[in-house]
């Protein structure tokens, strides 16, 4: 697919994601998700073989899963929430979107449907086969361990939670919501010490 006729692909598509967020305002939540789904993995693929350097092609994917995040929000059906939440977790089995941010949306979207101990096992038990890397980086260690801190607060509740910060503390982005909480509770002792850790670890 060349440039120009990305463009024609991109907003042909990005009309159909349109078409699927006036079915989420109307509460017609499946055949909007079916839309959301086929765009996500269709975009996906064409962008191994489209010229893709103005963003028509990958512009769609984002808009797609926000509209399956919508739907996630949405009081839905006991059947169509299983149907979403199985969709998330095969899709992220199979590796449908390796390489991309949206593979761990599948993730994201799957903690937000979780209702019972049983499905959110389903989660950690992905999550635990992330590891972290040689990288100083650990991108996917790094967003493997923000969703499991969702899980545990969702599920066990804030003191779980802040347990699972405080053991986590490396992770700069935990070390913000530490910051972030010791201020509220103007513990400035304890705010000058992650800060002067966290400069120490990130230096």
């Amino acid at each position: 697919i060349g440039y120009s006729e990305a463009k024609f692909a991109g907003d042909a598509v990005y009309d159909l994601v349109k078409r699927a967020d006036k079915l989420v305002e109307q509460s017609n939540y499946k055949p909007a998700m079916y839309m959301a789904c086929a765009v996500l993995e269709e975009m996906t693929e064409a962008l191994q073989y489209a010229d893709d350097s103005n963003g028509d092609i990958g512009g769609c994917i984002d808009p797609a899963v926000d509209v399956l995040s919508a739907i996630a929000d949405k009081p839905l059906t006991e059947e169509l929430r299983m149907e979403l939440f199985n969709y998330c977790i095969n899709s992220y089995k199979k590796e449908i979107f390796k390489g991309w941010d949206w593979h761990f949306s599948m993730l994201d979207l799957a903690t937000s449907l979780i209702k019972n101990s049983e499905e959110a096992q389903q989660i950690h038990s992905l999550l635990d086969n992330i590891k972290p890397t040689d990288s100083d980086w650990n991108w996917d260690f790094k967003k493997a361990q923000r969703i499991r801190l969702e899980l545990i607060s969702k599920m066990e509740g804030d003191e779980k939670a802040t347990q699972c910060i405080e053991q986590n503390i490396a992770n700069s982005d935990f070390r913000n919501k530490a910051i972030e909480t010791a201020l509220s509770k103007k513990d400035y002792r304890k705010v000058i010490v992650l800060a002067l850790d966290g400069i120490k670890l990130d230096d």
